[in-house]
């Protein structure tokens, strides 16, 4: 059939075509014969399993009508059901006999035309489905083989995954909507590995109330701690050795440039020791985004010790310079201690 108009499809049933209306179900299907004016061959309704068995007697039977009455060709038709057509539209189709569809709705409409009534039985829908036929009413469906085959059984479950993706996801914000409305304004979005986390250990926002801040931080903690592993570990090694080597090599560059070139050693000293607290500021803020923890005192501390220090060995002298750190060192030190008895930390 190389046109899809109806009248192409009316010429193309003729005196020697086999008209066959089927009435496709979940276990068996139901047939009937017909020649091009709607002329029953068939005594009764052929019935057939919807399995590779049936399917063999239904070749026969039509086999057999087509000898019986002078028929070389024949075109099957069948309301598409469901699935339950697949395979029978397969097996026509491996066996050089095209399927053809004709709409369930046509079908419905056309059943009072034989006695007025639109009740549907075995025998009534393939008399129907082949007159559709005989009239050119139908389309012809694309069965796809091998490889194209499998792209549309793929294709089908794709929609289908995220038909059923989309249903969950529904379903979730819904729950978040009635349940605990308040997630999205602080996780974003509601797989946020934060936000699903905390939904583990405290799913409703009372169990974020028993939990407290301090939970809600230990349980991220945790979890961070238990994530870092070989590689991470690894890469962490790697970002403080960058740090270590790159000190060291200004370090060197800058020690050669104010010696060689501009020959101050004191310059020197003062731009290795600068380099040497620049090193350790940057390696302990790192190590405490890592593990979490707060160090900003202790930095501002440092940063007054090594400024005390420099700055009274250049002006005062190395032994006065050592001094004042170590009383302003005795100083901090002793604060720290007072302040934790106070709280009743022993040290």
């Amino acid at each position: 059939m190389k046109s899809n108009t109806q009248n192409a499809k009316i010429e193309a049933i003729t005196e020697k075509t086999l008209v066959l209306g089927i009435d496709v179900g979940s276990e068996a299907h139901y047939a009937r014969a017909f020649d091009y004016r709607g002329i029953e061959y068939s005594k009764k309704p052929f019935k057939f399993s919807n399995t590779e068995a049936g399917f063999v007697t239904f070749k026969e039977w039509i086999l057999d009508l087509k000898g019986r009455y002078g028929k070389d060709k024949m075109v099957p038709g069948m309301e598409p059901t469901g699935y339950y057509w697949f395979n029978l539209g397969k097996f026509l189709q491996d066996n050089e006999m095209k399927p053809v569809l004709v709409n369930p709705h046509h079908v419905k409409k056309s059943k009072e035309l034989d006695d007025n009534s639109q009740t549907k039985n075995d025998r009534k829908d393939p008399k129907v489905i082949a007159g559709l036929v005989r009239e050119g009413r139908y389309m012809i469906p694309y069965l796809p083989d091998g490889v194209y085959a499998d792209l549309r059984t793929a294709s089908n479950i794709r929609f289908q995954l995220q038909a059923e993706l989309t249903r969950i996801q529904n379903r979730i914000s819904r729950w978040f909507h009635i349940y605990f409305p308040e997630y999205k304004t602080v996780c974003g979005k509601p797989d946020a590995k934060s936000g699903i986390l905390i939904l583990k250990a405290a799913p409703l926002p009372e169990d974020i109330l028993t939990l407290g801040i301090d939970g809600v931080s230990q349980i991220w903690r945790d979890a961070k701690l238990r994530a870092v592993g070989k590689l991470k570990a690894l890469r962490k090694e790697k970002a403080l050795l960058f740090i270590n080597i790159t000190t060291v090599v200004l370090s060197g560059i800058l020690t050669i440039i104010t010696t060689k070139v501009l020959k101050n050693l004191d310059a020197s000293v003062l731009i290795i020791c600068i380099l040497i607290f620049v090193r350790s500021t940057l390696s302990e803020l790192y190590l405490s985004k890592l593990l979490d923890i707060d160090v900003k005192q202790d930095v501002i501390r440092e940063v007054i010790l090594s400024t005390i220090f420099i700055g009274a060995n250049i002006v005062l002298g190395a032994g006065i310079s050592w001094a004042l750190y170590l009383g302003v060192f005795v100083i901090i030190a002793g604060s720290k201690l007072v302040k934790c008895k106070r709280a009743g930390v022993n040290k």
